[in-house]
């Protein structure tokens, strides 16, 4: 659905000359990536005034964006799989987060296990869209300075009033799933490859 849409407003573009036809592809792919994440934003806004939070999708994209475009990730095979993880992800942690915040004093420990597995893994390449060297050794370094931020970034937090401890939680939860999404990208591509190593022997 997402793709159609997407092809239809390049065609659509291109027929009113506010794109060239060869460029009709390329716009097409950008509109699809576009479309895919804004529908992601959206159900998330919807989750976030469901749960009587309005405002906590902002600092959870926060933590979250940044090291995910740097470091890599989890891709899933459709757009509608994408967009449900990730809503579901978030809805966990508006759950749990509600039910159970997680101390300030915690926030340190998950930050240095973050940085370790960005350390070991950033950036995650999706199998069929490598990097190049340049652009990986960016990247890595983008999402390491991220993540020595973000441990260094939440020790203040443990000084912080309750009013503000919901915004800091889905700030550091946001990355933290960032992280766990490059961890599980990392087992998704070895048995990817797995797969493919038993194929060519079988």
């Amino acid at each position: 659905m997402v793709q159609q849409l997407a092809v239809k407003t390049a065609e659509k573009m291109s027929k009113y000359g506010v794109i060239e036809e060869k460029s009709c592809r390329i716009c097409a792919y950008g509109l699809e990536l576009f479309f895919s994440s804004l529908a992601g934003v959206v159900v998330l806004i919807f989750l976030s005034a469901v749960q009587g939070n309005p405002h906590s999708w902002i600092p959870y994209l926060a933590g979250f964006v940044p090291l995910r475009l740097s470091g890599g990730g989890y891709h899933a095979k459709t757009h509608f799989r994408c967009i449900f993880t990730f809503s579901l992800l978030y809805l966990l942690v508006l759950t749990i987060g509600h039910s159970f915040p997680i101390p300030a004093a915690v926030w340190p420990v998950i930050c240095l296990i973050n940085l370790a597995i960005i350390f070991l893994f950033s950036p995650v390449e999706a199998s069929n869209k490598p990097l190049k060297v340049s652009q990986s050794t960016t990247n890595r370094r983008k999402s390491l300075f991220l993540g020595v931020i973000n441990l260094f970034g939440c020790i203040p937090s443990l000084f912080l009033q309750s009013a503000h401890s919901q915004w800091v939680n889905m700030y550091f939860s946001g990355s933290s799933i960032a992280g766990l999404s490059m961890l599980l990208a990392v087992i998704n591509n070895s048995n990817v490859e797995r797969r493919r190593l038993h194929e060519k022997v079988g």
